[in-house]
């Protein structure tokens, strides 16, 4: 799998931990996730706003976890 596709699939699932994302049941009955399409150039500021920060939130808890605090800061430094 190419970096361009890993980086794909991650920014799906990192969309879906956001909260962005449509649900659906597949023809097995079995409960899906889709990542939401995310046009920033189509949004409002608010409504970017709160989809960064959302990504922002979902990428601290679910990827950074177990940084200690020092790291947690630094990277929000760089948002």
């Amino acid at each position: 799998m190419g970096e361009s596709l890993q980086f794909d699939q991650f920014r799906k699932e990192l969309t879906i931990l956001a909260g962005f994302h449509d649900s659906y049941y597949s023809i097995n009955s079995e409960a899906r996730l889709e990542a939401k399409s995310l046009s920033f150039g189509s949004m409002d500021q608010d409504e970017f706003e709160a989809c960064y920060h959302a990504l922002i939130q979902a990428a601290m808890t679910h990827i950074f976890r177990s940084s200690d605090e020092q790291t947690l800061n630094r990277l929000m430094g760089f948002f």
